[in-house]
């Protein structure tokens, strides 16, 4: 099997425990013995400019008409936001030796209105020098970003996403994540002398048809290229979905050269980053970090790939056509793209304004069941003024959100249990030198589990979601297993004070792994995401 497609496990056998008295269930529909209507509250951040491109702040919700697929739909839940914009702020300094870390931010907004910005730096597509000039412009603007009460995240991309800091709201963490992340080596020049290697070969294989070797020499780099190209953009992918746990706003600024933009297969992924980003409630910023001539280009120009700001790209030059990935993930999301400057303090300014200045809408929608994209269309009543938002949302099942959030319980370095469930490993087996049997025991407390009378039982039904990251960042598929619970009524009242359980055993790299667990309780619709590391084999 290829290192690239092989899974890290897989589960080989189910065994059911259970500490009380409990007998055999089929799965059944959940319809046949209670009835949900799931209503999903849509928000949408609408950015208002004038003619001139300035802020407009006054606006109330009789300003606005909200449509869904082109059918108006009542916005129920309006407020804007206006905050002024932070001048300065004190520079970012790492913690002495020894020093405690300093207190967070205050908290200036309700949970719903409060920002959770990541920073994702792709080392992989960006030279060090043009990673050197975009770092301190940033670390100014993050400084201001830690004044207005945001929580921070920082990520890096060389291959693997790389967690450098979850998020906070604490300065001198954040000031030591950009620290390492000037210290982080890039891999561009690496692939930029690879891909002069195999031009060269391609100019070889053409002067001389006879010649051996060049042509495998760059069809193998081609390939290679095509797999990293992938990789970035699932790598992309898992930091918008890893998101969707979190409440409230949420946005990514994405710091590159660009990426390739390859063929019909790449623009359809580029895409669905959009549609995942919007269905997440994530707004997707990026800043091209090779600079140039001063212009900010934003959703409100590009709209989608074929606006005008696309258009322009794809009449210039192939260094610009990496630009355009950049814009089909932002526009739709109502995000916006920084080209082409190298001002990047004055261009990242504005770009807060988006963070400081907006009004918030947010409708009903009634869940189909469906993966569905919904088109969003926002229009304005008072003539002269320009909309910028998110042109729709992906409605998904909510089973593929809870998984969603299962394996961002593991990017976030985040546990959210209401259930009170714990993990317990046994030791694992050796099969051969890359593969262990790893036998995982989830305890569920039955007093969290929603049980529903039926007969002479009472049942319940849960979803178990398991997945693993290892030592240098691969994610496993995450695993769903249905999990019905049935439970004797006469036995209900003893039983309450027991626990459920599930046992599998998973087959498994060595190394120290990260091991992540979602349940569902899809009777009460509560959640639980818990985590834990175990060494596979003998540790290094």
């Amino acid at each position: 099997m290829s290192k690239y497609t092989r899974s890290l496990f897989w589960p080989i056998a189910f065994s059911l425990v259970l500490s009380p008295p409990a007998i055999a269930s089929e799965e059944v529909p959940l319809g046949s013995f209670a009835d949900r209507i799931d209503v999903e509250i849509v928000n949408i951040e609408v950015f208002v400019t004038d003619q001139e491109g300035r802020r407009v702040r006054d606006l109330s919700k009789e300003d606005f008409e909200l449509y869904e697929d082109g059918r108006p739909v009542e916005i129920t839940n309006f407020y804007a936001v206006t905050r002024p914009p932070v001048d300065a702020a004190e520079p970012l300094t790492a913690a002495a030796e020894n020093e405690p870390p300093a207190a967070a931010a205050p908290q200036q907004l309700p949970e719903e209105q409060k920002l959770r910005l990541m920073i994702y730096v792709d080392h992989y597509h960006t030279l060090p020098n043009e990673r050197t000039r975009v770092l301190a412009p940033l670390g100014e603007f993050l400084a201001k970003r830690l004044v207005q009460g945001d929580e921070l995240m920082l990520v890096g991309y060389g291959g693997e996403l790389e967690v450098i800091q979850p998020f906070t709201g604490d300065r001198r963490l954040i000031a030591e994540a950009l620290a390492k992340l000037h210290r982080t080596v890039t891999r561009l020049p690496a692939q930029q002398m690879a891909g002069k290697l195999a031009s060269k070969w391609a100019n070889m294989a053409a002067a001389n048809p006879f010649s051996a070797g060049g042509g495998a020499h760059t069809a193998g780099h081609a390939q290679e290229a095509g797999f990293r190209l992938h990789q970035s953009i699932n790598s992309l992918d898992r930091a918008v979905r890893s998101l969707g746990s979190l409440p409230g706003r949420k946005a990514i600024l994405y710091v590159s050269a660009g990426l390739p933009l390859g063929g019909l297969d790449n623009r359809n992924r580029f895409r669905r980053i959009a549609r995942t980003a919007n269905a997440h409630r994530v707004t997707f910023y990026a800043l091209d970090a090779r600079g140039g001539t001063d212009s900010t280009l934003s959703a409100i120009y590009s709209g989608d790939e074929v606006g005008g700001a696309s258009r322009t790209i794809r009449q210039g030059s192939g260094k610009w056509a990496r630009q355009e990935p950049l814009l089909m993930m932002a526009a739709p999301t109502g995000g916006s793209v920084i080209l082409n400057t190298y001002n990047f303090a004055g261009t990242l300014s504005r770009m807060s304004e988006d963070f400081d200045t907006f009004y918030s809408l947010g409708y009903a929608s009634r869940s189909t069941g469906e993966v569905k994209y919904h088109k969003i269309e926002v229009k304005l009543r008072r003539p002269g003024l320009t909309a910028r938002h998110r042109h729709g949302y992906l409605e998904r099942p909510l089973a593929e959100r809870i998984a969603d959030r299962t394996v961002s319980s593991l990017v976030l370095d985040r546990e959210v249990n209401p259930l009170g469930i714990e993990l317990a490993f046994d030791e694992a087996e050796k099969q051969h030198a890359e593969e262990f049997l790893l036998p995982i025991l989830v305890r569920i407390p039955l007093r969290g589990v929603s049980l529903v009378p039926r007969d002479e039982v009472a049942e319940g039904r849960l979803r178990i979601y398991v997945v693993v990251r290892d030592e240098v960042g691969h994610f496993s598929p995450v695993r769903e297993l249905f999990y019905p619970v049935t439970i004797l009524r006469d036995h209900l009242e003893q039983a309450r004070d027991g626990d459920v359980g599930y046992q599998t055993t998973l087959r498994i790299r060595p190394g120290t792994q990260q091991v992540a667990v979602g349940i569902w309780d899809e009777i009460s619709g509560a959640e639980s995401f818990v985590r834990s590391a175990v060494v596979v084999g003998e540790a290094e």
